[in-house]
């Protein structure tokens, strides 16, 4: 190494930094790249599924509601109202199970396509 002049120690130097550089550039877009298909399925997948499912368990818990206030009512004008509520409820999750089942099914499609 002695034997090397001042210009080929520059010209080294700067290749080892250069090279260094690429290779960190290099890595950091393979990160960048991971942590993007990482919150892509955050968003579009795991986040979807956990709305659905607050939802459903939203309309669950209206459901145990007002199957109680028709036991405990006398009124037939009362249960017409709350055996309304209950069929539009059960609509609204049924709704909501159905938009469940295409994201499974787009879901398992996917993983078969790209297999």
């Amino acid at each position: 190494m002695n034997s090397w002049t001042m210009k080929q120690r520059l010209v080294w130097g700067f290749g080892f930094l250069l090279a260094i550089g690429l290779a960190l550039g290099i890595n950091s877009v393979i990160t960048l790249n991971g942590i993007n298909r990482t919150l892509d399925e955050l968003v579009n997948d795991r986040m979807v599924k956990l709305r659905l499912f607050n939802e459903i368990k939203d309309n669950m818990q209206d459901t145990s509601r007002y199957l109680r206030d028709y036991v405990i009512t006398d009124e037939a004008a009362r249960k017409a109202d709350i055996k309304k509520k209950l069929d539009d409820n059960g609509k609204e999750t049924n709704g909501y199970l159905e938009q469940l089942d295409k994201h499974y099914l787009f879901l398992v499609l996917g993983k078969l396509w790209s297999v």
